[in-house]
């Protein structure tokens, strides 16, 4: 009855207790997840491609899948392959999508419910593999605080090893390679929109100049101050 003061009391002595009971449950299920990340146990509902999960809940390599994951990493960092270009090939070679392939093993129960051919892959899937540092064998995890993802030397990390599919340093270069590509994308937008990068193409380093024209492909170029563009002038 909170028309007394009593009533009032007990009302507030009962929220008190219910904020204390749901702090108390988060602190032990973050506990919980903490220890599983640290043993290895891998806390998605899905392992993801190139894996899957023995009897202890940790991942291990499929390397039917695992192989396909080598594949593409050789096409990007080595045949210089853009992500499309890696799709539309696994899309000719008849290779199952990472959906298909995970109902195929398995890894999920049900049946895929895309709309899309089970071969179909998306270039999308293809950067977001090259992006996944699980497959150097390393587990990181909180990534994300209040949905807002967390600088990376903010991440905790398993100091479990799980079966690598990709060395470090391959990794590395397909970081650098997916940011190039970023670069590029956000550079060619801007020019969309209406801006001009007066140096765009002609400043090259010493070392590509040096190689000349043979190279020019693989040419790094920087770009100048930008300048907008009244095209009522052009």
């Amino acid at each position: 009855d909170t028309s007394t003061p009593f009533g009032r009391a007990m009302l507030g002595i009962m929220g008190v207790i219910a904020e204390l009971e749901r702090d108390t449950i988060l602190e032990r299920t973050q506990r919980g997840r903490d220890e599983a990340n640290k043993q290895g146990i891998f806390m998605g509902a899905h392992p993801p491609y190139g894996y899957q999960k023995n009897e202890f809940g940790k991942l291990i390599k499929l390397e039917e899948e695992a192989e396909i994951v080598r594949q593409i990493f050789k096409w990007f960092i080595i045949d210089k392959w853009s992500p499309q270009k890696i799709a539309d090939a696994l899309k000719e070679n008849n290779t199952l999508s990472p959906d298909a392939s995970a109902v195929k093993n398995n890894k999920r129960r049900g049946i895929s419910h895309k709309l899309n051919n089970p071969t179909f892959w998306r270039a999308e899937k293809i950067r977001e593999i090259l992006a996944d540092d699980v497959y150097t064998g390393i587990r990181y995890y909180d990534k994300t605080k209040k949905n807002k993802v967390l600088p990376k030397s903010e991440w905790k990390e398993s100091p479990y090893r799980h079966d690598y599919i990709v060395l470090i340093h391959e990794f590395e270069l397909a970081q650098i390679r997916l940011s190039d590509l970023s670069d590029r994308k956000t550079l060619t937008a801007k020019k969309e929109q209406g801006t001009l990068y007066l140096l765009s193409g002609l400043l090259k380093c010493d070392h590509c100049r040096k190689l000349g024209d043979s190279n020019k492909q693989n040419m790094m170029t920087w770009t100048g101050g930008k300048k907008l563009i009244n095209k009522e002038q052009l």
